[in-house]
């Protein structure tokens, strides 16, 4: 790769903003939208991206049949600027490893997310506040140009290119004297993640809701109401039962979804009757598991979402 470059004028954000942490995301909504748009910009199948908000974004993963030389042979090459699509094969295999008793387990969706977000912050490849690395521009090439841009074509069909041959992102990231720390570190914490995954977006959700209640628009309030709902159901389901007994979040998704895709007016009162218990809903949420959130917080200090 290019020596000598000064990394920060090589960097964009996608999916990011300025100051956005990369472990746990504090925008589920957003979230939700950046999984389809990095389908779309790619062309990958959603078998192939993570939904775990571990990360804040959408990371690719490469499967068994997908050509191990060339894995993204068919992702849209105008992404590939992108160092995700650059990971080396010990960051792109799941990794085996030995519980206190012994035990061998292979890494999880959730538990290889967070090693790779830890080492892409460790490395440098994502800046919270200027964004990506970018792989092309580090090698000389840009994606706008149509050359260039034949050239990352010809590569993903299996010509050689001594400058996309020449990408090592492990120069930027391997630690030989702990080649471990991010899954040790990963693993120290993970049983804290979804708590303090649940204490970010349930806040993040409750300030979302809040914002139709005083829009005084019945439109706006039913949309939030029917999106909210939706992540209750889903994304906190084992939140609802441990915490909410008499809670049904299932019947609570079910009747926005009514409301939501009927043609059939209601009165910003009664969709208020509905927002203003959810909210508090998830002030609780945030509140039970704040213990969890200081916990991940203190390990990962900047990298994780406030």
């Amino acid at each position: 790769m290019t020596n000598n470059v000064e990394l920060s004028k090589l960097r964009r954000h996608y999916l990011t903003s300025p100051g956005q942490a990369l472990i746990i995301s504090d925008d589920p909504i957003g979230r939700l939208h950046a999984l389809s748009q990095f389908a779309e910009d790619t062309g990958l199948p959603f078998e192939n991206i993570t939904m775990d908000s571990v990360c804040a974004v959408p990371l690719p993963m490469v499967t068994e049949d997908m050509d191990p030389d060339r894995p993204y042979a068919h992702v849209n090459p105008e992404m590939l600027w992108h160092p995700m699509f650059w990971l080396p094969t010990r960051l792109i295999e799941r990794q085996a490893y030995e519980d206190d008793n012994g035990t061998t387990y292979i890494e999880d969706t959730r538990l290889w997310s967070l090693r790779v977000s830890l080492e892409m912050l460790s490395g440098l490849i994502y800046d919270h506040e200027t964004g990506w690395l970018n792989m092309m521009e580090l090698v000389g090439l840009d994606v706008r140009n149509p050359a260039d841009l034949r050239r990352i074509r010809n590569w993903q069909n299996g010509a050689e290119d001594e400058s996309l041959d020449s990408i090592n992102l492990d120069e930027l990231m391997q630690d030989d004297n702990d080649p471990t720390w991010a899954l040790e570190t990963a693993r120290g914490v993970i049983d804290d993640m979804d708590g303090a995954q649940w204490s970010v977006q349930a806040a993040a959700l409750a300030e979302y809701l809040s914002a139709g209640v005083h829009s005084n628009d019945s439109s706006d309030i039913l949309q939030r109401l029917y999106e909210c709902s939706t992540l209750l159901d889903t994304d906190f389901s084992d939140v609802v039962t441990e915490v909410f007994e008499n809670l049904d979040s299932e019947q609570l998704a079910d009747d926005m979804e009514l409301l939501y895709t009927s043609n059939e007016p209601v009165s910003f009162e009664a969709l208020k009757a509905y927002a203003v218990p959810l909210i508090s809903i998830f002030h609780d949420i945030a509140v039970e598991f704040a213990d969890s959130l200081e916990t991940v917080r203190r390990t990962f200090a900047v990298s994780v979402a406030s």
